[in-house]
């Protein structure tokens, strides 16, 4: 390794509800050569005083001036409460159709445009009125920034 190696860890998303996290770090002062992609991918990382020895996935980058960037990715179990989702602010919109109740509710804790929403949606469980839902029948990016979950209950009154 290099003297000059680094690895600046400079953001994280969530990846899914669990909290499971992603995170993006540039790897510098590494030798740019047709074995940037191997180096990259026996790179270790330490994050928050904990050892990831295997990344998940490498990017390498050019931008238009040549300059090449290589990225790793460690998506990772965590137990930072930062990233907990949840739903809030429910809606209810009554009978939709024969048989059918309609709620919908508002992912919170969720960083756009970091946070990967659909997975983040599609894999967040609520209660609501009795009910225990693993994940929204329908997940839906309203206004480009807000999340939504949209369950359909059986209701024989409808």
């Amino acid at each position: 390794m290099a003297s000059t190696e680094r690895t600046n860890v400079n953001s994280y998303a969530m990846a899914s509800y669990g909290p499971i996290l992603e995170y993006k770090a540039e790897l510098v002062g590494i030798p740019i050569s047709g074995e940037m992609r191997q180096w990259c991918e026996e790179k270790e990382i330490t994050i928050h005083g904990i050892e990831f020895k295997m990344l998940t996935y490498c990017t390498i980058d050019m931008d238009k001036s040549g300059t090449v960037r290589v990225y790793g990715h460690w998506i990772v179990e965590s137990d930072e409460t930062s990233c907990k989702m949840l739903w809030e602010d429910f809606r209810d919109e009554g009978c939709v159709s024969k048989g059918y109740h309609r709620i919908e509710a508002r992912m919170g804790n969720h960083k756009i445009p970091w946070d990967n929403w659909w997975e983040m949606c599609s894999t967040t469980p609520v209660d609501y009125d009795g009910h225990h839902f693993d994940h929204p029948d329908i997940c839906e990016l309203w206004f480009v920034s807000r999340a939504w979950g949209i369950w359909f209950i059986n209701d024989d009154s409808c």
